[in-house]
């Protein structure tokens, strides 16, 4: 694979949501597929940078945000995000480019360098602990997933625990703290509670 022959000059990638200049560890992995595979960063990112912007790293800067569970609330909480415009391009990008765009481009880079690594799933996810992975999995909107992961990790619940039900058992435990539209998107887990 083309790829693969270039890795003697590859780009140090980013592994874990605790590394240093994640951002921009991104950017420069971006850059090397720019550079080197500009068919196919075409094809899944193509962003060009104009008037001397980086858009580039801003975009990888909300990356980092993204799959380190920082709030949409939080990620949009900038003056840049002036208008509703902006703010639906944001969404936009989180949703689309860094969800999806990113970690498909990268693939082929984190599968030949370091195959094991999860880093991607995180950024797919908008999650990396385990315990605010599985919620989602369970079918819980990410904002939901991330506000509840946080109460019941701060009601004992330790961040890596995988077990479903642990972790069901847990969410029925803070259920009460839980507003309306919270329990609503619950209902993708079967609570004996009502709403």
């Amino acid at each position: 694979m083309l790829i693969y022959s270039n890795i003697s000059s590859k780009p140090e990638l980013p592994l874990s949501v605790n590394d240093e200049n994640i951002a921009y560890r991104l950017k420069n992995a971006l850059s090397f597929m720019k550079e080197r595979f500009p068919y196919y960063y075409s094809k899944y990112l193509n962003i060009e940078e104009r008037d001397g912007a980086d858009r580039l790293l801003s975009i990888c800067i909300n990356a980092e945000k993204w799959l380190k569970e920082i709030s949409l609330k939080n990620i949009l909480n900038t003056s840049y995000h002036d208008d509703s415009e902006k703010i639906e391009r944001t969404i936009s990008i989180l949703q689309n480019t860094i969800s999806y765009r990113i970690p498909t481009l990268l693939k082929p880079l984190y599968d030949m360098m370091h195959p094991e690594s999860m880093f991607l799933n995180f950024m797919e996810m908008g999650a990396y602990r385990p315990v605010t992975r599985k919620i989602i999995e369970l079918g819980v909107p990410r904002e939901t997933a991330i506000r509840i992961a946080n109460l019941i990790i701060n009601n004992g619940l330790n961040p890596e625990e995988k077990d479903e039900k642990k972790i069901v058992t847990s969410i029925e435990k803070i259920f009460d703290e839980l507003d309306y539209w919270e329990k609503v998107q619950l209902d993708s887990i079967v609570f004996e509670k009502s709403v």
